[in-house]
């Protein structure tokens, strides 16, 4: 279950966003990493969670779900990356 249903006050908003421009967010994100780290960080993630016993991935569709996640989010990375260019 999503735990930010139960929570109306930072459902569906950002979060963690702190500063008034989020391409300053970008700018800096894409100096800490760099693009093929963002990657294999997303893949250790994905990994781990599929090679252990934990009960969200029990279930073949979670782990879909899961593997579906991590192309979009690839995806997205890669998108902000060409476009912070």
């Amino acid at each position: 279950m999503n735990h930010f249903l139960n929570r109306p006050d930072i459902y569906n908003q950002p979060i963690r966003l702190d500063k008034e421009n989020p391409q300053e967010v970008i700018k800096d994100f894409f100096l800490d990493f760099h693009l093929s780290d963002v990657r294999q960080e997303l893949w250790n993630m994905v990994e781990t969670a599929l090679t252990t016993n934990h009960p969200n991935y029990s279930e073949g569709k979670s782990r879909d779900r899961l593997l579906y996640f991590y192309i979009q989010l690839e995806q997205l990375i890669e998108a902000v990356y060409i476009a912070k260019k």
